[in-house]
């Protein structure tokens, strides 16, 4: 039995402009899941893989509309947070909203969620590690370790995961 841990990111920019490409996909192939960073799922999936909604960043978690969707659906796993190093969301705020957000919706609804996705630099990697060290003093360390990898060099990619 092969192991499908492929998603799908579908860009919200398919969405508005290319809908119907969604249907040369292949479903029956290697992906799992599909992501488009955003709370609320690609209409065009029509639950041919599981969702994925995503906390992109502040806004998913302070807008009453963004955070219904993240919060009460039917998605058994959440992405939480794109690049915060990037957004200026410091570790500290992002693990006392890890804390008073997401922690709450592993207990009360079950669900399991990503870490933080970083970039592979050095100000993304010190990030992910003062993040790491706050949730896991919290004893409420992510599910899943989410890793972003920019560069051409396929040597250097499986190193940077294995180091992760």
């Amino acid at each position: 039995m092969a192991v499908k841990k492929r998603c799908l990111l579908w860009d919200w920019t398919n969405t508005a402009n290319f809908p119907h490409a969604m249907e040369h996909i292949n479903f029956d192939g290697p992906f799992s899941s599909c992501s488009n960073w955003n709370a609320w799922a690609p209409p065009e999936l029509k639950n041919r893989l599981p969702f994925r909604p995503t906390v992109r960043g502040l806004d998913q978690l302070t807008d009453p509309n963004e955070w219904g969707m993240i919060s009460n659906n039917e998605h058994d796993i959440l992405h939480y947070f794109n690049e915060p190093e990037r957004a200026g969301i410091s570790p500290e705020r992002a693990a006392a909203l890890w804390e008073e957000k997401m922690v709450p919706l592993r207990k009360e609804k079950g669900k399991r969620i990503i870490g933080p996705g970083c970039a592979s630099d050095a100000a993304g990697e010190a990030w992910l590690e003062d993040f790491m060290t706050r949730v896991e003093k919290l004893g409420e360390p992510p599910d899943y370790l989410s890793l972003h990898y920019y560069g051409p060099d396929g040597q250097a990619a499986i190193e940077y995961v294995g180091k992760m």
